[in-house]
């Protein structure tokens, strides 16, 4: 009987061991892709993005250090202040430069963005309640439709300051800016932009750098961001009325 028990004791020990190695094993084997997905929209905050995404494939670059783009990326108040960007520059997948994040990564980054980008995954859910003016209508009456409001549109004119704000911040300088890939042709101030040969002549669209670029589709790479036909147009009116600030 004693020899049964102590067999009995070896054998779940035994068994007790493998189990901890196994899920040592498997928890060792997680991924950024595997950790996007177990997540629910009510789990997510900054750190759960950071982990997956902004760690993995955006802080070697977007660092206090380095700020390609001027973006930076490695604390939760330097996110929120580029939010639109980050949003632009991931879903459109035009960053990472080395190709796209994986489909559960940029989904990742989209729920949270739509949940209102909490700092802790405990935080409420950012929404904005619409006030109610429904009344109770009079019997027989019929119901009144309610109206469909439109989104306001972003106004565009034919200025640098505009232009920077509404078209170069979420398609160009990620690269064209001080510290990144390609600040020899800076876009992020007006000075330095006009200072550059050739990239805006004032007056002449056909002889500025920057509109053949993007008039020709050139410019921004990879398609995905491309500039629309208003966006062109603007920048092509703004050069022929001598490029103002």
């Amino acid at each position: 009987m004693v020899v049964k028990n102590i067999a009995m004791a070896v054998s779940i020990f035994s068994l007790s061991t493998l189990g901890a190695c196994a899920f040592k094993n498997m928890k060792g084997s997680i991924t950024p892709e595997t950790l996007a997905i177990s997540y629910s929209p009510d789990q997510i905050g900054y750190k759960e993005v950071n982990d997956s995404v902004f760690t993995p494939n955006c802080i070697a670059c977007h660092n206090q250090s380095l700020h390609q783009g001027s973006i930076v990326l490695d604390s939760y108040a330097a996110v929120k202040a580029n939010l639109g960007l980050v949003q632009n520059q991931i879903v459109g997948q035009t960053m990472p430069p080395n190709g796209a994040l994986a489909q559960d990564q940029i989904n990742l980054v989209t729920n949270w963005i739509q949940a209102g980008a909490p700092e802790l995954a405990s935080d409420p859910v950012s929404t904005t309640p619409t006030p109610s003016t429904t009344s109770t209508p009079h019997p027989g009456t019929p119901p009144t439709p309610t109206p469909t409001s439109s989104p306001t549109p972003t106004t565009l004119t034919a200025t640098y300051t505009s232009i920077r704000a509404n078209i170069f911040a979420s398609k160009c300088l990620s690269c064209h800016s001080a510290g990144s890939s390609e600040s020899r042709y800076p876009l992020d101030v007006y000075a330095n932009m006009m200072a550059t040969s050739s990239m805006i002549v004032p007056g002449n669209p056909s002889s500025s750098t920057v509109y053949n670029q993007v008039s020709t589709g050139s410019m921004p790479p990879r398609g995905g961001n491309s500039l629309t036909s208003a966006e062109v147009t603007i920048i092509k009116t703004w050069i022929q009325n001598g490029a103002p600030e």
